[in-house]
């Protein structure tokens, strides 16, 4: 595995991620817990969307498959944007 900017961002990404939703879900637990999981679901989807692309890893796999890094970072894209949703969502329904 290459260290390119982009694998290092993503990977400190993931443990941060991982960190967050951990603590969440640990810590506090109930509803509350789960919008927060849902919210670093939805930025870790982003972040994956926004790193695929230029991801070396990815471009060597998907050589043969032609478009299908570009049709699975737009659906992570939107992936995480639904997600972010749902845990604001989730948040507003925990907090009345």
């Amino acid at each position: 595995m290459e260290l390119t900017i982009s694998n290092v961002a993503a990977l400190i990404a993931l443990l941060v991620s991982i960190s967050a939703t951990y603590n969440a879900y640990v810590l506090r637990g109930g509803r509350l817990a789960w919008s927060q999981v849902l919210t670093a679901l939805g930025t870790v989807c982003l972040m994956f969307s926004l790193v695929l692309p230029q991801s070396a890893i990815l471009v060597k796999l998907t050589a043969q498959l032609g478009n299908f890094s570009t049709t699975l970072s737009g659906l992570l894209y939107i992936l995480g944007f639904l997600l972010l949703f749902s845990g604001s969502l989730k948040l507003r329904a925990s907090l009345k």
